[in-house]
């Protein structure tokens, strides 16, 4: 970014690359402002304005290199639903309609599985998983996946199902999502799969404790 010079013509200013929360947007309506107000107040303005961006300026400098962010297209992702009740079916409908390849994990592999809460004519998509697999199969899911949904109960088989081992089944770039219960996954586990780099990352809508 660079300091505007003091123009009287001058409308607004740009710096490229502007993140990291700096309140920039306000230091472009001090400048703005300049030429809305009376001549001695515009005067002021001017030389308070490239001051100021001369500091956001220094601001951004210090800022540290970021990764670019690259989005990928659902259609080439797989993601693996742990718990195919009707929040997993739900997702399930979306993540198929986008292309998706699903694969589901639940309890009882034989049994019927329960409706998907509004499948009516606002919520048209049928669930296909590619697979359903049970409870063995939970590695086999993590290994295949490139994001994992936990959406299952809370029991004495769920409790920590996410540790170490299954952690390290994972895709290295993968990420976790849990929309169900903290306890699913022992947090230290995790903490240390992310510190090392051995999962992409992950997303938490609930917590242990």
């Amino acid at each position: 970014p660079a300091v505007v010079p003091e123009e009287e013509r001058h409308r607004h200013a740009h710096a490229g690359g502007v993140g990291g929360g700096r309140p920039l947007h306000r230091v472009l309506l001090h400048v703005e402002a300049q030429v809305r107000r009376p001549e001695g107040a515009r005067q002021a303005g001017r030389r308070r304005g490239p001051a100021l961006l001369a500091r956001q300026a220094l601001q951004l400098r210090a800022l540290r290199p970021r990764r670019v962010l690259e989005g990928v297209e659902l259609r080439e992702l797989t993601i693996g639903i742990v718990g195919y009740g009707s929040i997993g079916r739900a997702v399930a409908s979306l993540a198929g309609a986008f292309g998706a390849t699903v694969i589901a994990q639940r309890r009882n592999v034989d049994a019927a599985p329960p409706p998907v809460e509004g499948s009516d004519d606002a919520f048209p998509f049928e669930p296909r998983p590619a697979r359903i697999v049970g409870p063995e199969g939970l590695h086999e899911l993590l290994a295949a996946s490139d994001i994992v949904l936990l959406a299952a109960p809370l029991t004495t088989e769920t409790d920590s199902m996410i540790d170490d081992a299954a952690l390290a089944a994972m895709r290295p770039n993968a990420w976790i999502i849990n929309v169900a219960r903290g306890r699913l996954i022992d947090d230290r586990a995790l903490l240390r799969a992310l510190e090392d780099g051995r999962i992409g990352g992950a997303a938490l809508d609930t917590f242990r404790e």
